[in-house]
């Protein structure tokens, strides 16, 4: 099965992404108008625990979007490491409902393991929080709906990797619209009717029910299931153990990643007031919508990268790679100039409870977060290979940035500055410059070259040439 990637599927892609991650920017005037600052502190902290949840998938989710790809490009085995030489014009279906069979599996019991810890461990830190808070009994109400929204998102969270490893980007894509419309009216209908965290965890629940419910209808075709009904298949112990070779080493790169990019957030909420969170959350949530804007194009493309390598087509795997490179740092640049000098203004006309961080602070987190998008989607593109090489680096700068923030934050004066500060040096010491120059090794391509190869690229699209 040939994967394509039209201009349709980036076009979805990049609307999907701006719903998807820009929800709460859209809901985020009447937000800033109904919760205080202090319940606007306490829903980043849901954020944050929901991050940091979502460390339980421990890389399984990309791990089987690839093997997915790989059986729809012809392969008939994978491997714990590098791709089979066995391959074939059409798909291997029992391979093929081994994996989803095994999928369903692990994300049943993630589902029990996120129910248990989240209803006693997170329970338990959240009420710490909220006790002298009024409106403590409400927040625990939200709370509880959120966990309930959490645990049924994972359930059904293999069909992610479905629908894009088998390259069906634009409806994967329209399907997250639907579902992130339903966030915004549901949350927009709880916040206006005064439910407050209630409303936006009821928002949360309606957009994870509506993904899974059309996930499923557009993933299981006619064609689909009369190829897989007469097929017996359960969970498969070996295809379990090449499917956890990676997805480990992914699931350990994703904590490292968590502490870089939200252990902070849970360190500000000890050692900082609820409304300095509440700034560095809303800040750090507009920074985040951008680096998933401006990474979205080389998502769409991973099916195609997969393939390419099946195929040894190196040449268009260097334009692809260049094109996006190229891309991603004009988006990113362009999106930090907007939120330093631009955001500010809106938030401030809204009549914001919850302002931004200061100018000096903002430039500060907007250079070295891109950075951080570079080298991660330079990972992201090694990881087509079936190689995670980047797991120890990913572990011990995360406990590096947590062990120097926290120093700073108690023996320094320097408040926030000691967040920011510790994630600029770490990363700055091995993995913003080590990744890059690994694909860059890989492509044989040195970095004017990178830059070259896009911009021609992209000037190519630009007058008409197919993508």
């Amino acid at each position: 099965m040939e994967i394509k990637v039209t201009k349709n599927d980036i076009f979805w892609s990049y609307a999907a992404q701006l719903l998807n991650i820009g929800a709460g920017v859209f809901i985020l005037p009447i937000i800033l108008k109904k919760l205080s600052s202090a319940e606007l502190g306490i829903w980043y902290i849901f954020l944050a625990i929901a991050s940091l949840t979502a460390l339980l998938d421990f890389g399984f989710l990309p791990t089987i979007q690839r093997n997915i790809s790989y059986v729809f490009s012809g392969v008939e085995e994978l491997l714990e490491q590098g791709i089979s030489e066995k391959k074939s014009n059409g798909i291997n279906y029992k391979l093929l409902k081994d994996i989803i069979e095994t999928s369903k599996t692990i994300y049943r019991r993630i589902s029990i393991i996120i129910l248990i810890l989240l209803s006693t461990l997170g329970s338990i830190y959240i009420n710490s929080l909220i006790k002298e808070l009024d409106n403590s009994k409400y927040i625990m109400i939200a709370w509880y709906l959120y966990i309930f929204s959490l645990i049924i998102n994972f359930y059904y969270y293999y069909f992610n990797a479905l629908l894009r490893g088998k390259g069906m980007i634009a409806d994967a894509n329209k399907i997250t619209i639907f579902s992130r419309l339903a966030f915004i009216l549901f949350s927009f209908l709880g916040l206006y009717f005064n439910l407050g965290l209630i409303g936006i965890s009821l928002g949360n629940l309606a957009s994870v029910i509506v993904i899974r419910i059309l996930s499923s209808k557009k993933f299981f075709t006619k064609e689909l299931k009369e190829e897989l009904k007469n097929i017996d298949s359960k969970i498969n112990k070996k295809l379990f153990k090449i499917i956890f070779h990676n997805a480990n080493k992914l699931g350990l790169v994703s904590l490292g990643s968590f502490l870089i990019l939200k252990g902070n957030t849970l360190i500000a909420s000890k050692y900082l007031s609820l409304d300095i969170v509440a700034q560095y959350g809303l800040s750090l949530q507009l920074f985040t919508i951008l680096s998933s804007i401006s990474t979205t194009l080389l998502t769409v493309f991973i099916p195609k990268i997969v393939q390419n390598r099946i195929k040894e087509n190196g040449e268009e795997i260097k334009e692809i790679y260049s094109m996006c490179f190229v891309l991603n740092i004009f988006i990113f640049i362009s999106g930090v100039i907007s939120i330093v000098y631009v955001a500010p203004y809106f938030i401030s006309i809204l009549g914001s409870n919850t302002k931004l961080l200061d100018r000096n602070k903002m430039l500060f987190m907007g250079g070295y977060l891109l950075l951080e998008m570079i080298h991660s989607n330079a990972a992201t593109f090694i990881t087509t290979s079936n190689r995670i090489p980047f797991v120890s680096s990913s572990i011990l700068s995360g406990i590096a940035m947590v062990l120097i923030s926290l120093f700073l934050i108690n023996f320094t004066d320097l408040g926030l500055w000691s967040l920011l500060i510790s994630q600029a040096i770490v990363q700055l010491m091995y993995n913003n410059w080590k990744w890059p120059l690994e694909v860059n090794k890989e492509l044989k391509i040195n970095f004017f070259e990178l830059w070259e190869i896009g911009i021609k690229k992209i000037v190519r699209i630009l007058k008409g040439e197919r993508i």
